[in-house]
């Protein structure tokens, strides 16, 4: 469908925003054309931005677009999640930390949390995310696709050293379960993969006192 067309429709289409009490925008939701930006400045795609607040419709969006890519927080210097011709699937709406055992120090979160708002949740139990990258707006899921380090790297590593597990999406397979001793190379090949082996949908991390 040509861009003009796809612009009309996306004007069209159910868009609606959630605010705190505030008036701050925390999700909007819907599908439309917007101009997405590297983090540099240097490359503007104008681009098909898909935000789904369920995983219903999640699942649907990743299977009915013919070529897709996740998007986290959009901090890349590179246009990583976008593309002439991608759909690009925001994690925004997936922000919810799932569980958490404050004696191992694990913590399940939504790909769509930020690594901010995982710092300031967990350090209120005496605990920390060994690996921090340098915003606080980049989100867990992106951190995985990149497998980003942080100023500690030469004695905590990366992002992904922390991982103990992760569900990921696919149209093909489903939402499939994978860890080091488990589906093992579906894990391996997602961390730091760039969101090319499907949609993480949440991750179990280990965390340090």
């Amino acid at each position: 469908m040509p861009i003009r067309a796809l612009a009309r429709q996306a004007l069209h289409s159910s868009i609606t925003f959630n605010r705190t009490q505030t008036g701050t925008v925390v999700c909007m939701i819907g599908h439309h054309i917007v101009r997405i930006p590297s983090f540099d400045g240097t490359e503007i795609v104008l681009a098909n931005l898909r935000r789904p607040d369920r995983y219903s419709r999640l699942f649907q969006d990743i299977s009915e677009a013919p070529r897709c890519i996740p998007r986290g927080g959009g901090l890349s210097y590179c246009a990583a999640s976008t593309g002439q011709g991608i759909v690009s699937i925001s994690s925004q709406c997936f922000n919810r930390i799932l569980a958490f055992d404050k004696e191992k120090g694990s913590v399940t979160v939504e790909c769509g949390v930020t690594v901010g708002q995982l710092f300031e949740w967990v350090v209120k139990h005496a605990w920390i995310p060994p690996v921090l990258p340098g915003h606080p707006s980049i989100t867990v899921g992106g951190s995985i696709g990149f497998n980003v380090h942080g100023k500690s790297q030469f004695h905590s590593g990366n992002f992904g050293d922390w991982i103990e597990m992760l569900w990921v999406y696919h149209p093909d397979h489903g939402e499939q379960e994978c860890s080091k001793q488990s589906n093992a190379e579906l894990f391996y090949l997602t961390i730091g993969g760039f969101g090319l082996t499907g949609f993480i949908t949440k991750v179990q991390l280990r965390l340090k006192k």
